[in-house]
């Protein structure tokens, strides 16, 4: 690639970079031999980890760490080559061992546990085992969105020092005026009628007791619902069976999988299994050298067409589109009626928020306090809150290493819950605060995806918290969300394969799949927790419950996919897409967003009323 086109290329994935910090970029791409898109990759995961924003002195930062990744991988390779002889006898010296040799060895034991407000300075945490490096962070290929060992960063501010808070980072539809706080006094219920499309019961399953014959028959009725589906679409009189050797042209139906146990995918790896009704539920080597444009994962149900010829493979011409769900519509009437109750104090306003809500380096929960302060300023009808909460992986809450400030209160999970959580949540009491659990949400007993909403009991939460599972459809008046917990994009951007996709944006593609698939998770197998990094939502997949987390028979008007990828408000599909960012990054502040959907206008139209809130939203992600 030449540099007029890598810097066109670089200008899509880094926005409004200064030009000195362009200089260090175009340098890295030059000296390490790297994509624009894999230098984003790692800068994404740099800024993440280190909880800092792209300017000069943190892309030399960068340079720097990507510099001793590689001098790390040089010394593992020539000690894989040259190996210590084990018939050389080694005199062992006695030494005087001290406190600092013995400390880089041995983690420390602290006599006292950390008062919740931050860590005991004589505690120092280690994430991994003594002298072991994960082995997902050993290696990072191309389009990996992680690095490959944490390194000391000097550069990250902490929370109580980030220097723009408040600023908008994104903005969707910008002709479209911001609006003040709400009267005081006003109650959510009085602006918001609230209902579920989620059948909340059935997330109330016995977790992680699968039944082999349970999921295959999942996959099954899968295929076969598309299948249906597709032949009405593309008036489709018969389907063939892609592992039968034909000479003639067919059309098939099946699940895209993986000859690799993990389910990663490659170019020359992509195998495609019908249900047993229609191919036995055999597998079969996809050939597309002759396709120009796709994009695949593990688990994606897709039609194409081609043949058989000799048995080995199945040749692709062609994939065929798959239908659409239908837009979200209304009638009149209803459409009216919601307009009504939003005359006097103006459009429908909500923040939406994901975890983490407390930094690496405390359990001050300083931007859990933050946004509730900004909420009580801005009165919005509706929160929306993603977990983790009381996270496991916090480095304090896994070891145990903590106090309350209470001393009334159960030092507990459920203790700190009510101390840090539920204390903030009841300064608001007029706005409706939904709250989604996260896989990593120490209080959930749920352990597995699609995961039971929280328990009430012991929580100690107000009337105006609505407790829902992950995924959950909710309506708030006409408007339609979808809600998820786990990072999907993160996830199947790892997994997918792709070649010359018309969709050049990894992430707004992924929600495009979302959509098409008619699933928040539709990649099967998902990583394995140990593969993934902290900072990216797991899903600990419960496949006969799978179908879960379908979406409804009409497409959402919002779609929230949290994610450790760049936040971003975009229309995919026209569907509103949402990831929030984490509140917390680290040991920095992370993001948010706030909306305004303003009232439909209704004139002499008759019967159902698409909703159409991308063209009247705005929504802007901010920084806390």
């Amino acid at each position: 690639m030449d540099i007029d086109a890598e810097t066109d290329t670089l200008d899509l994935h880094f926005r409004h970079v200064a030009p000195d910090v362009r200089g260090e970029l175009e340098s890295m791409l030059r000296i390490y031999h790297l994509s624009p898109q894999e230098l984003f990759y790692k800068w994404e995961s740099y800024s993440i980890r280190m909880g800092c924003d792209l300017n000069y002195t943190n892309a030399r930062n960068l340079k720097k760490d990507i510099q001793d990744q590689l001098d790390r991988e040089t010394r593992e390779k020539v000690h894989m080559r040259h190996p210590p002889s084990a018939k050389t006898p080694r005199t062992v010296k006695m030494l005087d061992v001290n406190a600092d040799f013995m400390g880089d060895l041995i983690p420390t034991t602290p006599k006292n546990r950390t008062t919740i407000g931050g860590p005991t300075p004589k505690r120092r945490v280690e994430n991994t085992p003594l002298g072991k490096t994960p082995q997902h962070l050993q290696s990072s290929p191309a389009g990996a969105a992680f690095p490959q060992t944490p390194t000391p960063h000097t550069g990250a501010t902490p929370f109580s020092q980030r220097t723009t808070p408040g600023a908008v980072v994104e903005v969707l539809n910008p002709h479209i005026s911001e609006q003040g706080p709400i009267a005081a006094g006003t109650k959510w219920e009085d602006r918001v009628k609230l209902a579920a499309y989620t059948e909340i019961k059935k997330f109330s399953y016995r977790p992680m007791f699968q039944k082999l014959l349970e999921a295959s028959e999942v996959f099954d009725d899968k295929i076969e619902e598309f299948a249906q589906l597709i032949q009405e679409h593309h008036n489709i009189t018969e389907f063939g069976n892609p592992a039968v050797v034909d000479q003639e042209e067919v059309v098939v139906v099946g699940r895209i999988t993986s000859d690799d146990l993990d389910g990663k995918l490659n170019h020359q790896s992509i195998l495609l299994e019908s249900s047993r009704r229609m191919g036995g539920g055999a597998r079969i080597p996809l050939k597309l050298d002759k396709v120009s444009s796709y994009s695949v994962f593990p688990g994606q149900i897709v039609a194409i067409k081609g043949t058989n010829a000799g048995g080995e493979y199945f040749a692709v011409r062609e994939f065929l589109e798959l239908p659409r769900l239908p837009a979200a519509a209304s009638t009149p009437a209803e459409l009216q009626a919601n307009a009504a109750k939003l005359e006097s104090d103006g459009p429908l306003s909500l923040f939406v928020t994901t975890g983490p809500y407390t930094t690496d380096d405390n359990l001050y929960f300083e931007a859990l306090e933050e946004i509730i302060e900004r909420a009580e300023e801005s009165r919005p009808d509706v929160l929306l809150m993603i977990g983790p909460f009381v996270d496991i992986e916090h480095p304090l809450i896994s070891t145990g290493d903590f106090d309350l400030e209470d001393p009334e209160e159960e030092p507990t999970l459920e203790g700190l819950f009510r101390e840090k959580v539920s204390k903030q949540l009841k300064r608001l009491q007029h706005t409706l605060i939904i709250l989604i659990p996260s896989p990593r949400d120490a209080i959930s007993k749920h352990v597995s995806f699609p995961q039971e909403a929280f328990s009430r009991k012991g929580l100690d939460l107000p009337k105006n918290v609505k407790l829902l599972p992950s995924p959950a459809t909710i309506t708030l008046n006409e408007v339609i969300f979808t809600l998820t917990a786990p990072d999907i994009i993160f996830h199947m951007g790892r997994f997918e394969v792709n070649k010359n996709p018309s969709n050049t944006n990894g992430p707004h593609r992924v929600v495009s799949h979302l959509i098409s698939q008619r699933s928040v998770y539709p990649l099967f197998p998902p990583p394995a927790s140990g593969t993934i990094p902290k900072q990216s939502q797991p899903c600990p997949l419960d496949v006969p419950f799978v179908r879960l987390a379908d979406l409804p028979n009409v497409a959402p008007d919002v779609l929230i996919v949290p994610s450790m990828m760049v936040s971003f408000v975009k229309v995919v599909d026209g569907v509103v897409a949402i990831n929030p960012g984490a509140l917390s990054k680290g040991k920095g502040a992370g993001t948010w967003v706030r909306m305004w959907i303003t009232p439909a206008r209704v004139g002499t139209e008759e019967g159902q009323i698409p909703h159409r809130i991308h063209e009247r939203v705005r929504a802007e992600v901010v920084r806390i």
